[in-house]
């Protein structure tokens, strides 16, 4: 199971600071709310003062009027101005009793509804109807003392009222001072406590992805130095999951880098062993063609003695009328074909071991070749080995990338390293190919030399039997010659018998000629195809060589990915 401590830090740091935004929003709001009523009951107290100033202006203004016209005389304006003024002052006398409720500001306000009473009792009696003359004097000195009295007891209540209402806007503005106050403080604590609370919690979530980082760089600095082996102590949280993931890299690149190894000497076996087989095959093919050359020149020399034996029995033949007069010439030249017909024997018979000889070699070469081409096959059964296993590097140098992906910022080193096992397994893949045509060149070439010594083997198989014919024709030949000595007292008994015996020598020396003349252009063949089996051979040691070399380079990358 992955850990993951450090995202659980996170998220609890979330829900942290979501909270404590949460708790300092709601503080926030209580305080604005608070001081949002206070605001709203501010209002009220304005519009109630206004209210009331505007009833203290009516009132006041009722009074002018009222000891004007008292005093001037009756006017239409202003006693509609009264009226205006009575109809207005009593609406706002219910409105400001209805706001005041229960209060002192009720109990004063009482008090208010004298002046109106009072004033609409004036309008209703001296002032809803025309008066001049005596009528207006005494219509002042009704008026004029009521309007006095009155105007004295309201500015009297008027003060009172005053300090009331001064006094609760006093409360209210200090209660809205205060919840003004209170926001303010719960806003700097909340954004002290934001801005603290954050940066601990940070500073101690960075150490720790600090000490994650460090572990992880231990061990890939560890790796840089080709301490695959590397252990230390784990950890429990994400960074422990990487170092876990790197140290079974570790350990799979170890296993890389022994399989390697053992590829590489094993490689290096075959080519050495290869290269002994190739050397032993070209030493082979050497003496072949040395012993080929050997049997055309006595080829040759056989062809002309062949040659020769006809010619004289030719002679032999056309002179065979004058046997008696020349026994003594006959019987030396029978000595010297004797003599002759026994190199010729001696000849044979060399050439029939070397005709055996020659067919055993090739017989052996041929198995050396056969051996080699299934030496060549285990060797790329091996490098199929050494495919699949970049194959497996390749996924894991993939699932790397992918690991180091999700690591995000932390996993960028350990994507170099996976980056390096990529190239790394793409340069084994390469040398895999590389190695491998070479081997299919080697295995065709391996076959087309195997196929020749088939070739070769069927052909001095053909040249063995003409060996021994041309053996047995010489053997007839001595014997021939035997009898000739034998029975040269009975020459002229037997001259005709000597004559055919003659005329079958020849056909049979013809045919040895033209057996000889065949083995001479087949000796030819095989010395052509020996020498092209050495070439072959010096081709095959190059390949050896570069599989060798090709080896060398594998031990190289090896200590260089070390």
């Amino acid at each position: 199971m992955k850990q993951k401590r450090l995202v659980k830090k996170l998220y609890a740091l979330t829900v942290l600071l979501v909270l404590i935004c949460a708790g300092t929003g709601a503080v926030l709001f209580a305080y604005i709310s608070e001081a949002g009523a206070q605001n709203a009951q501010l209002e009220e107290l304005d519009a109630f003062q206004q209210h009331y100033y505007d009833l203290s202006g009516h009132l006041q203004e009722l009074s002018l009027i009222q000891l004007q016209l008292s005093q001037t005389g009756w006017r239409e304006q202003g006693a509609l101005r009264m009226e205006e003024l009575l109809s207005e002052s009593d609406m706002l006398l219910g409105t400001l009793q209805a706001e005041a409720g229960d209060g002192d500001l009720a109990h004063y306000l009482s008090f208010m509804e004298e002046p109106v009473a009072l004033y609409q009792s004036h309008y209703d009696t001296y002032f809803s109807s025309i008066f001049t003359g005596d009528e207006a004097g005494q219509t002042a000195a009704r008026v004029l003392p009521g309007v006095t009295r009155t105007e004295e007891q309201r500015a009297s209540y008027d003060e009172r009222i005053q300090a009331v209402l001064q006094a609760d806007r006093e409360t209210a503005q200090e209660a809205a001072d205060g919840a003004l106050e209170g926001a303010r403080t719960a806003a700097l604590s909340g954004l002290l406590v934001l801005i603290l609370v954050p940066v601990v919690l940070l500073g101690l979530f960075a150490k720790s992805i600090s000490r994650g980082l460090q572990h992880v760089m231990k061990r890939i600095a560890a790796y840089e130095q080709g301490q695959l082996t590397f252990e230390q102590q784990a950890r429990k949280d994400e960074f422990g999951s990487i170092d876990d993931a790197l140290n079974r890299l570790g350990t799979g690149l170890l296993a890389y880098q022994t399989r390697s190894r053992q590829a590489g000497r094993d490689v290096r076996h075959i080519a050495a062993a290869a290269a002994e087989r190739s050397h032993g095959q070209s030493a082979a093919a050497g003496d072949m063609e040395l012993h080929t050359r050997t049997l055309n020149e006595k080829m040759k020399a056989q062809s002309v003695q062949t040659a020769a034996i006809s010619a004289a029995a030719g002679q032999m033949s056309s002179s065979v009328d004058a046997v008696n007069g020349s026994m003594e010439r006959l019987h030396a030249f029978m000595q010297a074909l004797q003599q002759e017909s026994a190199d010729g024997l001696l000849s044979m018979e060399e050439v029939e071991r070397m005709v055996a000889k020659v067919s055993e070699e090739s017989a052996e070469a041929a198995s050396g070749a056969l051996k080699m081409s299934q030496d060549l096959e285990q060797l790329d059964a091996f490098l199929n080995g050494i495919r699949d296993i970049n194959r497996q590097t390749e996924l894991l140098a993939i699932n790397a990338s992918i690991e180091a992906a999700k690591a995000g910022e932390a996993g960028k080193s350990f994507a170099v390293v996976a980056k390096e096992i990529r190239r790394l397994s793409e340069q084994t893949a390469a040398f895999a190919e590389e190695t491998g045509s070479g081997l299919v060149a080697v295995r065709t070439d391996a076959g087309a030399l195997s196929d020749m010594f088939s070739v070769l083997n069927g052909r001095m198989a053909e040249a063995a039997s003409s060996t021994k014919d041309a053996g047995a024709s010489f053997r007839k030949i001595e014997e021939g010659n035997r009898r000739a000595t034998i029975e040269q007292q009975d020459v002229k008994v037997a001259a005709e018998e000597m004559k055919c015996a003659l005329i079958e020598s020849a056909s049979h020396t013809e045919k040895l000629a033209s057996h000889a003349t065949e083995l001479l252009s087949r000796t030819g063949e095989m010395e052509e195809i020996i020498r092209m089996q050495y070439v072959q051979q010096q081709e095959l040691s190059d390949e050896v060589a570069r599989l060798d070399k090709m080896a060398e380079n594998l031990d190289t990358t090896e200590e260089e990915t070390a």
